[in-house]
């Protein structure tokens, strides 16, 4: 709803900014929140930001709700199974944790502690993204429309939470997810551009 946008993506990060990074709960943490500084920075600057990381701690995301504003956080969960992030794995992550090759992976050999309470929680097995983005925008707006949209997605390898953030304007305008193309997997979860 003219909105400016940003998404910032886990896997993308991790060949730049936090390259340096591995998958220890440390690695992971410091990867969750250098990503929560750069989304308050674009968001200091108007920039709603849709942040989709693997996040699978309630500490972990409490620290990015810290970083971002309380006021300016929206946790989204997006939830699926680790069978159906496996089949929709397009880079062939979870065959090299399977492998060995990685370790840590949440969901494959590390724990994940699911939201409990999102501000939405959305059954990414059941529904394409589209229908989903469809079936929900009007609880969506309800709900950004009374809050500022700070937003940081997180994945649990058998989910992810998105929590979104924008500053509040003076007459603030409520947001909603308008597109989700990109390469996707058959439902839709893969990849992708977002808007608002």
């Amino acid at each position: 709803r003219g909105l400016q946008s940003v998404v910032l993506d886990g896997e993308s990060l991790r060949k730049g900014l936090s390259s340096d990074l591995g998958f220890s709960v440390r690695d992971r943490a410091e990867h969750v929140r250098r990503a929560s500084e750069l989304a308050k920075l674009l968001n200091d600057h108007g920039q709603v930001v849709i942040a989709a990381f693997v996040s699978p701690t309630a500490e972990q995301r409490e620290q990015a709700r810290t970083v971002v504003g309380p006021e300016r956080f929206l946790e989204l969960h997006c939830n699926a199974s680790l069978e159906a992030c496996e089949k929709r794995d397009t880079t062939g992550f979870y065959a090299r944790a399977r492998s060995g090759e990685i370790a840590n992976v949440t969901g494959v050999d590390t724990a994940y502690e699911p939201p409990t309470s999102p501000a939405l929680s959305l059954d990414t097995v059941g529904a394409s993204a589209k229908a989903l983005a469809r079936s929900q925008i009007p609880s969506a707006n309800s709900t950004l429309h009374n809050a500022p949209l700070a937003c940081s997605a997180t994945s649990n390898g058998s989910g992810a939470a998105i929590a979104c953030s924008t500053k509040r304007t003076a007459s603030p305008t409520p947001a909603s997810a308008r597109t989700m193309d990109g390469p996707t997997s058959a439902n839709g979860w893969t990849g992708g551009q977002y808007s608002v």
